[in-house]
Order: C-alpha cells, then structure tokens, then sequence
C-alpha cells in the first residue's frame, strides 16, 4: 500500500514511491470522477504483451493518457515498463495463447470514488484475481468525455508459470460488486441497458477511443 495522503500537506505532484515492489504514483488530479456508472471490463488477452502496452504508450505520447501508478515496476519509465514485461514474457515455461492482461476502470457520476482511490481500487481488484504478486501498470485515459484508467499487467508469473484465468470474468463482476461499498460507487451493467431507462452503458472498443456510447 502506497503512502500517498492528498490532505496531509500534498504539493499537487502526488509524486511517491514503496520500495520492495511497491505502488509509484505520477500526478493526481483532484477532481471528481466522470460519468455512467462503474464500468470494470476485463480485455480480450494476446500471446504478447507488446500490443497491449503499445496501445496504451501511444496514448500517453498523443497527450491524451498518462501513467497514474504503477504496482512492481520500480520505474514509471516506458522503457523500463517495457523491459520489464519483455523479460517476463521470455520466462513463461510454456507459450501461452493468454498471455497479457487489460482491464478497464470507468469510475461513474456521483461516485464517491475520487482518483486518489483509484490505486487502492484497483489492489484489491487485482489481489482478488490472483494477480497481487504481478506487476501492472495503470494507464489514466482523457481521450473522451469520460476520464478511465487501463490496467496493464501479466499472466505469466516470477516462475515463468501462466496465473489461471478460469472464470475471470466472473470473479470480477463479484469482486467489483463487493467493493461497491468501500469505495463509494454503483456497478454498471457493462454493455447492458440500465432498468427504466434508455441509456446504454459505455463499453471499450479497440480504434474508437476508449469508451464509446
């Protein structure tokens, strides 16, 4: 758990660090999260990890992404991220047709969540999957009207072994539903359309920003 306290005489820069595998944090923004409701969607996996974070690091150099945090990177530089899960992928014991992992985190209107929890969010989430002990990466989105966050990591562990991804989808809309009261949000429903009314959730599409309506 990162050490980051806004209210206790923070510069604006968020900037902070947890040796030994911990949480790296870039600039927080102190505002309210955007519109809908919460929307947590696990992304279609790759042999490769390098699709993925390229995707992602080519928002961050069109200026309209950023990295917020990163969990057992040691470095939010995008060559070291890079590394990183280059020698990763090189351990894997076996070729693994699910090897990379991307889940999206689309905060909601009135949320309670604010940006600074987003980091502690997305550790349980991730320490819920099987995935505590993993590095990973969140990407902060603002290429649409609803600021996000991608989180990037891997399946293949520090022993080259793949984490299980069994019922994954699942596992998540669980443990997204039982995070509702800590963090102060309301789950959506995915691409599904909200009782009583004729909205349709925000859902990811690859090539058309990050959320679409």
């Amino acid at each position: 758990q990162c050490g980051h306290d806004p209210g206790a005489g923070d510069t604006g820069d968020g900037a902070c660090k947890e040796d030994g595998g911990g949480i790296e944090h870039g600039a927080f923004r102190q505002q309210d999260t955007a519109a809908g409701h919460m929307i947590v969607e696990i992304h279609k996996s790759s042999s490769s990890m390098s699709g993925t974070l390229q995707y992602n690091e080519n928002k961050v150099r069109a200026g309209v992404a950023s990295i917020l945090c990163c969990h057992g990177v040691g470095s939010m530089e995008i060559p070291v991220i890079n590394r990183l899960f280059e020698d990763r992928e090189r351990l894997s014991l076996r070729e693994a047709q699910h090897l990379s992992f991307q889940v999206s985190v689309n905060p909601g209107p009135g949320d309670g969540i604010r940006e600074e929890s987003i980091p502690e969010f997305v550790k349980d989430l991730m320490e819920g999957l099987g995935y505590g002990e993993q590095p990973w990466v969140i990407f902060r989105h603002e290429d649409t009207g609803r600021v996000h966050y991608h989180v990037v990591s891997t399946r293949i562990d520090s022993e080259g072994r793949k984490i299980r991804d069994y019922y994954e989808k699942r596992a998540c809309d669980r443990l997204v539903k039982g995070l509702q009261e800590k963090y102060g949000y309301v789950k959506g429903g995915g691409a599904k359309k909200t009782e009583g009314a004729n909205v349709t959730i925000p859902v990811f599409r690859y090539g058309e920003g990050d959320v679409v309506r």
